[in-house]
């Protein structure tokens, strides 16, 4: 027992010592009980270790947690940005309501737009796009909420969630890397069709 005491007292004036000489690698006192199935450290099930470093000792992620947050998404944010002018600027799909919405829009798809207004139409005949492309909807929504993006090199994907008093919908907004800025470039309905193919029509 004695020799015990001794070795611990040894490892103990160690670390503090080296506390002393790089302040904050060791939170003096506290104790962490790995997990069950270990961890990557090597140390056996149910060991008792030093933390090293404030917050050394892993805990669990809250549920729904992610380690990269909707709010800190580039393309989230151009997304949100876009539906809270859409929301409070009319909904109607007109060539002006299209340019004054063109910050938020890939220049493709803006051209897209330009050669569909451009189209004769028929004063008998239902247009192609009858109501707000943007939130696939001839009642317009009273409010909106933005999910996560799932981004793969120059393309994300952030899906929109439409809300009436009595129903939602969904519409997954597509945005593609344009000199550094994330553009939105088409919108996919839940039926399957998107807004390119209406415009193409």
């Amino acid at each position: 027992m004695r020799g015990l005491a001794r070795y611990l007292a040894f490892t103990l004036s160690m670390f503090a010592a080296l506390n002393a000489r790089i302040p904050g690698v060791i939170a003096s006192g506290d104790l962490c009980t790995l997990p069950a199935n270990g961890d990557s450290r090597g140390m056996s099930p149910g060991a008792v270790g030093i933390l090293v470093g404030p917050g050394a000792c892993p805990l669990p992620a809250a549920a729904g947690a992610s380690s990269s947050p909707a709010a800190t998404s580039p393309a989230v944010s151009v997304v949100h940005a876009f539906y809270t002018f859409h929301f409070s600027h009319g909904m109607g799909f007109t060539e002006e309501g299209v340019r004054a919405r063109a910050a938020w829009l890939a220049p493709d798809l803006l051209a897209k737009c330009a050669a569909y207004f451009k189209k004769p139409a028929a004063k008998d005949e239902v247009p192609d796009i009858d109501g707000d492309p943007f939130t696939d909807s001839q009642e317009y929504p009273g409010s909106f909420r933005v999910g996560q993006a799932r981004t793969s090199g120059s393309v994300a994907m952030v899906p929109v969630v439409l809300s009436w008093p009595d129903r939602e919908r969904r519409v997954q907004v597509e945005l593609h890397a344009v000199r550094g800025s994330w553009k939105i470039s088409d919108l996919i309905y839940e039926g399957g069709e998107s807004f390119r193919q209406l415009l193409s029509r």
